[in-house]
């Protein structure tokens, strides 16, 4: 694994040539083309987004948001996490002539988790408190018994 930064990719050690990139780390189309400057030559790029992607209260269904006819605007405006993810993904599926896959996680836990998410579940679960999801009381992820 190589790590760099991306706002400053050509003057990093990363060579060009790659069989795959795994980016966990782009958040809107303006890095999305730098990056894709930068590795035009990749053989697999794997894109973590987000589910955010979606609209609140959507059922979730990959067809509800298709990166590849989204339109990516001419202007940069100031992006909320959720229009910058959609607008890389369609900079990415759109404008790259290397095979991308996109991958929508719901959370990602790891040490660097400076949202606390995993401790937020775990100290409910010590305090004998029920788990709940932001969509509780909407759908399948609802905890109380027979809302499911």
């Amino acid at each position: 694994m190589y790590k760099a930064d991306r706002n400053n990719l050509l003057h990093s050690y990363l060579d060009h040539d790659w069989d795959a990139v795994i980016d966990f780390a782009c958040f809107n189309d303006h890095q999305a083309r730098a990056t894709a400057e930068y590795f035009h030559s990749v053989k697999r790029y794997i894109f973590i987004s987000t589910i955010s992607v979606y609209d609140v209260g959507s059922d979730l269904r990959e067809g509800n948001f298709d990166a590849g006819t989204y339109p990516l605007p001419a202007v940069q405006n100031e992006l909320d996490y959720k229009e910058g993810k959609r607008r890389a993904e369609a900079f990415f599926l759109q404008h790259t002539p290397f095979p991308t896959v996109l991958v929508r996680f719901p959370v990602i836990l790891g040490p660097d988790d400076y949202t606390r998410r995993l401790h937020f579940h775990i100290e409910r679960v010590q305090r004998g408190q029920p788990c709940t999801s932001p969509t509780c009381g909407r759908g399948r992820d609802d905890p109380r018994p027979g809302r499911a």
